[in-house]
C-alpha cells in the first residue's frame, strides 16, 4: 500500500479500516441518534422529550424492520414508521441525501 497525504491538513493516511457492521466499533447508538435527529424538527414535543430522556434509541419495532438493509431500502421503512407512530408528516426527500451517500459505501454523519 502506498502512503498518501491529504494536502490541506498534512495528515498522512497509511491505512483505511471499514467497519460497516459494528464489529469493531459499537456505532448502533450513533446510528439511532442520527436517524431520530433527521426527524427532530418534525417530532411532537412529547415524542422528542421521550427520545432525549432515553438517549435517542430507536424503538425495537422500528429497528427490527431496518437491520441489515441497504439505506435505500430502510429509509422508506423508517419514514413510514415515523408517520405511523410519531405522527410525522415528512416527504421521503428528508432522507434522500443520506441514503445515496450511505448506499455508495461512504460513512457520513447525518
Amino acid at each position: 500500500m502506498t502512503e498518501s497525504s491529504i494536502t490541506n491538513t498534512g495528515i498522512k493516511i497509511k491505512a483505511v479500516l471499514w467497519d460497516l457492521d459494528g464489529t469493531l466499533l459499537d456505532t448502533e447508538a450513533l446510528s439511532d441518534k442520527a436517524n431520530i435527529k433527521n426527524f427532530e424538527r418534525l417530532l411532537p414535543p412529547h415524542v422528542h422529550e421521550a427520545f432525549e430522556a432515553n438517549g435517542y434509541i430507536l424503538p425495537w419495532e422500528a429497528k427490527k424492520q431496518i437491520l441489515g438493509l441497504r439505506a435505500s431500502s430502510w429509509v422508506p421503512l423508517l419514514t413510514a414508521y415515523a408517520k405511523q407512530h410519531w405522527n410525522v408528516e415528512t416527504p421521503l426527500s428528508t432522507y434522500v441525501h443520506a441514503y445515496f451517500i450511505l448506499d455508495a459505501g461512504c460513512i457520513t454523519m447525518l
